[in-house]
């Protein structure tokens, strides 16, 4: 199975538009196989270089990784329920330094995730990506089939059951921000939080304050780091649409 970074390169891709041409840094790609990681286990961390091939933390109710799940076929990190001590099960990707993170600090992240949602039963069971700078820019998978920007601003929809390809750009000297979902394009604008003090983490969390029963499940992460990012980076997002990794590839 080949990872996106791996298809274009090793740990760089190189990104031409009509503006610019830049280099982008592979921060993590992460499949959740074996034998890196283990099957009834969380994820196995990783503090190494990069890329690296798992999460820097795994926080509250900790994710498990399964064999497969519908269309991910070869490892997943399943969110399940969280337990009656806690309500958020949640994994972490570190960025800046003495955050477990790879210790960079650029003006652009890209983040793209495989995302499958079992079940969230009631309306207050969220998946949620919060980009932390060090305020929480988030964007959440509610249980009614919303999907929201800021945690109230409708900007699509989702059904369950459903391979979702996320993708995200995310710009914190000039606090953009761009979400797309299969190769649609949601919302395009200012950050909903101030984002000019960098990108510290990445959290990927299942909020399951009632039903406890919400089921969700996420493979393929690739964050890039990107240290020159242009104005049309924007209008070509996602760069990696197209290129999702396919199981079984060398």
């Amino acid at each position: 199975m080949k990872s996106i970074a791996r298809i274009v390169s090793l740990s760089t891709l190189l990104i031409v538009s009509p503006c610019v041409t830049f280099a982008s840094q592979t921060l993590y790609d992460i499949d959740f196989s074996a034998p890196f990681h283990r099957v009834g286990n969380a994820a196995s961390l990783d503090d190494g270089p990069t890329p690296r091939r798992g999460p820097s933390g795994n926080v509250f109710q900790l994710p498990t990784v399964v064999s497969s799940f519908g269309s991910l076929t070869d490892g997943a990190l399943r969110f399940a329920s969280p337990s009656n001590t806690s309500f958020l099960s949640q994994t972490s990707l570190g960025i800046e330094q003495g955050f477990f993170g790879v210790g960079v600090d650029l003006p652009e992240y890209r983040l793209e995730f495989d995302l499958v949602i079992d079940r969230l039963a009631e309306i207050s069971d969220e998946f949620s990506v919060l980009l932390d700078s060090p305020q929480s820019n988030k964007f959440s998978f509610r249980g009614d089939g919303k999907i929201l920007n800021g945690g109230s601003i409708p900007i699509g929809a989702f059904q369950e059951n459903t391979l979702l390809r996320v993708a995200v750009a995310f710009l914190t000297d000039d606090e953009l921000i761009q979400i797309s979902v299969n190769g649609s394009q949601l919302y395009s604008g200012r950050t909903f939080l101030d984002a000019t003090e960098g990108l510290r983490t990445i959290r990927l969390s299942l909020s399951d304050r009632n039903s406890r029963s919400a089921l969700v499940y996420v493979d393929n992460i690739v964050v890039l780091g990107i240290p020159e990012p242009s104005a049309f980076a924007l209008l070509a997002m996602p760069l990696l649409q197209g290129r999702r990794r396919r199981r079984g590839d060398h």
